[in-house]
């Protein structure tokens, strides 16, 4: 009895252990795909706001967003 007992026990700890992984797994992505899409409405902004004349070609917005890019990961 008691071993049935104890081995019950062994398994629901296991279950939440698997569960709490997941869970964790399943946070950091979300994170990263949160991360990930902030960056590109970031960089939509910067690239169809407007331009100055002394910046070639939109270059600024592009290595602004790079860099964003880069601080999030």
């Amino acid at each position: 009895m008691r071993e049935r007992f104890n081995r019950a026990c062994i398994e629901d700890l296991m279950m939440q252990a698997r569960k709490i992984k997941y869970d964790t797994i399943g946070l950091t992505e979300k994170r990263c795909h949160h991360s990930l899409q902030a960056a590109l409405e970031i960089g939509k902004e910067l690239l169809l706001g407007t331009k100055k004349a002394s910046v070639p070609s939109g270059s600024s917005s592009v290595n602004s967003t790079l860099n964003l890019a880069q601080k999030n990961s």
